[in-house]
């Protein structure tokens, strides 16, 4: 898989390559770009598959980046503005991490792409929300392990579908 990494902290962008390299290391980073000018070129020439977006940069908005570039790619947006979410899943974002983020907040956007993708597969080792429930035996009371009973009380459903 081969990302480009749109971040103009030269500090964030490493670390960020960093972290790719150990949470998932078959993503390669093909390209960086710190400005939209230049995300807007880069998008057009490399051939990518996913892009890691600031959202404040340089010479404008990753937002702009958008009306000036054909995306047809899904977009993890990394940022240290919790105000753009809804803003950033408006525009293919598949997830919104702050800045900082953690190993497992990067794993955990990773394999959303995985799911995402039609794979249906954690790619980097996280619990998938449908994995068998049966080690959770015990831990939500009247579920005896069995998650068709979760949701359940005393055999009345709370909640009908």
């Amino acid at each position: 898989m081969k990302a480009i990494i749109i971040e103009d902290e030269p500090l964030s962008a490493a670390e960020l390559r960093t972290s790719l390299a150990e949470v998932a290391p078959y993503i390669e980073v093909v390209a960086t770009a710190s400005s939209v000018a230049e995300a807007v070129e880069t998008i057009a020439r490399v051939d990518h598959d996913l892009i890691f977006m600031d959202i404040h940069l340089e010479d404008g908005s990753g937002f702009d980046i958008f009306e000036r570039a054909d995306i047809s790619v899904p977009v993890i947006f990394i940022t240290a503005y919790d105000s753009y979410a809804l803003k950033a899943f408006e525009n293919k974002g598949i997830d919104y991490l702050l800045k900082p983020f953690g190993l497992d907040d990067l794993r955990r956007a990773i394999d959303k792409l995985g799911l995402l993708s039609g794979g249906g597969k954690c790619v980097c080792g996280a619990r998938r929300p449908d994995a068998d429930a049966s080690g959770i035996s015990g831990t939500i009371p009247g579920t005896h392990g069995r998650p068709d009973e979760i949701g359940h009380h005393g055999g009345n459903r709370l909640f009908h579908g």
